[in-house]
């Protein structure tokens, strides 16, 4: 929230849409190491 404030302060509009591109770079770095873990504890099927 505050990363919303600091840049639409400093950028006006386009400080608002780099913190939304931010936030999806975030929550998706944040995301993929959970994604990745629990794929690997799945069993495996043979064919």
């Amino acid at each position: 929230m505050a990363i919303i404030l600091i840049l639409s302060h400093s950028f006006g509009l386009f400080g608002i849409e780099i913190s939304q591109s931010l936030a999806d770079i975030l929550s998706a770095a944040v995301t993929i190491p959970f994604f990745l873990s629990f794929f690997r504890t799945l069993p495996k099927e043979d064919e």
